[in-house]
């Protein structure tokens, strides 16, 4: 959570860089769209043809799950 609220902070500093340069005032966010970059494989099938295979093992670690956030800010006049 604290990522989403990170990018949506760094998304509105850079909106209104951009928005100062062109002589313009930021508004509200007017849209945001969140696109992970890694979707887990769904096997259904084959969970169903085999429901006896034992379940793989979980080893500790560290993983990585990169998002993309694109946020839209609506521009006052």
């Amino acid at each position: 959570m604290a990522a989403r609220i990170a990018a949506i902070a760094d998304a509105k500093r850079k909106a209104e860089l951009y928005a100062q340069g062109a002589g313009l005032s930021l508004g509200a966010i007017g849209w945001l769209v969140e696109d992970s970059a890694y979707t887990p494989p769904v096997f259904l099938g084959a969970m169903r043809a085999a429901p006896d295979i034992a379940p793989a093992p979980i080893a500790a670690g560290e993983d990585t799950l990169h998002v993309r956030v694109t946020v839209g800010f609506d521009i006052v006049h």
